[in-house]
C-alpha cells in the first residue's frame, strides 16, 4: 500500500475526518503506521505503515480469503462471477453517494402522506432491523 494523506484514507474508507485522525493516533501508538512530512504539501503528512502493521494485514487477508471461500461455497462459478460483478458495480455506485447528504435525508423516500415511495433497485427488499 503507498503512502496516503489522512483527507486520501479518509474518503477510501469513508470515515470522516476526527475519527480518521483518533484511528491514526491510536494505530501509531500501536507500531502499526508512521507519520512522515508530505515533500509535496508542507500541510499533509503521509502515512505508512510499518513492516508490524503489513504482517497483521497479511494474517487479516489471509483468514479473510478463507471466509470468503467459505461463505460462497454454496455459489456455483457463474453465481460467484454474477455476484462478483455486481458488488463491483455497488461499489462503484457507492463512490458517486453523497453518504452525508443521504444520511440527513433520511426522509426523502417518504411521500406528502408519509408512506414509502419507490427507492432502491427492483425487486430489493430493504433489510429488517436486526433482532436484538
Amino acid at each position: 500500500m503507498p503512502p496516503m494523506r489522512m483527507n486520501e484514507l479518509g474518503a477510501a474508507t469513508f470515515v470522516q475526518p476526527p475519527s480518521m485522525s483518533a484511528t491514526l493516533t491510536r494505530m501509531e501508538r500501536q507500531g502499526l503506521i508512521e507519520r512522515h512530512p508530505d515533500p509535496t504539501d508542507s500541510r499533509s503528512r503521509l502515512v505508512l505503515l510499518t513492516p508490524k502493521a503489513r504482517e497483521a494485514m497479511a494474517r487479516v487477508l489471509t483468514v479473510h480469503g478463507a471466509w470468503i471461500d467459505r461463505v460462497t461455497s454454496g455459489l456455483t462459478s457463474t453465481e460467484c462471477e454474477k455476484l462478483h460483478e455486481l458488488l463491483t458495480r455497488l461499489a462503484d455506485h457507492i463512490e458517486t453517494v453523497d453518504v452525508v447528504r443521504l444520511s440527513e435525508d433520511s426522509t426523502a423516500d417518504t411521500d406528502a402522506e408519509g408512506t414509502e415511495g419507490e427507492a432502491g433497485c427492483e425487486g430489493c427488499e430493504p433489510p429488517s432491523a436486526p433482532h436484538a
